[in-house]
């Protein structure tokens, strides 16, 4: 006959596996804001040029989140030019070879002109050369920011920004807004008075 079934096993509370949080990492949002070049450039344009607000809010949102900070990412939206050092300088230090301080420098000077020359058109009725200075002045700081985004894109691992790759129906929403502010403006410089 066998050995009789040991009693205190029985009465043993049943183990757990206390390492299993270890075994699958929660998924965490990537240091930065991650967007496809193309999508970038598609929204950038197609707004007009408002998409970098969006852009600067997803950015420092994502800043406030990983170093559990107390920044307010609307406000440093909001006076992006002041921020804009900081937010280049965290990317690069993510980042190789991303030049942070001219890349930043770059966008306030072209963010500051364009201001400059919008407030000095405003005062004007006609549409003249001074409004199209002031409208690629605006359309210019869009470099600048693609090359942080595409360093952005490189520090989390997604170069070509597959994460957010697609058009969403917000996305196609904003552009279309866009697209009517584009043709209303486009209509200011042709039609007569």
């Amino acid at each position: 006959m066998g050995q009789p079934p040991d009693i205190s096993e029985m009465y043993r509370p049943p183990s757990v596996d206390v390492n299993w949080a270890q075994q699958a990492p929660p998924t965490a949002l990537p240091a930065f804001y991650v967007v496809a070049p193309a999508k970038f450039i598609l929204l950038f344009v197609g707004t007009m040029g408002f998409y970098q607000l969006y852009w600067f809010y997803a950015h420092f949102r994502r800043s406030k989140q990983e170093l559990r900070d107390d920044s307010w990412p609307v406000a440093r939206t909001i006076f992006a030019v002041f921020f804009t050092h900081v937010l280049f300088r965290r990317i690069a230090s993510h980042a190789a070879d991303f030049n942070a301080d001219s890349y930043a420098t770059t966008y306030v000077i072209l963010a500051i002109a364009g201001r400059i020359v919008d407030r000095i058109t405003q005062s004007s009725e006609t549409f003249g050369a001074l409004d199209l200075l002031g409208l690629a002045l605006g359309m210019s700081t869009l470099y600048p920011l693609y090359v942080a985004q595409k360093a952005a894109n490189e520090a989390c691992g997604d170069p070509a920004g597959k994460q957010n790759s697609r058009l969403s129906v917000a996305n196609l929403a904003w552009c279309g807004l866009g697209m009517l502010i584009w043709a209303l403006a486009l209509m200011g410089m042709v039609l007569p008075e």
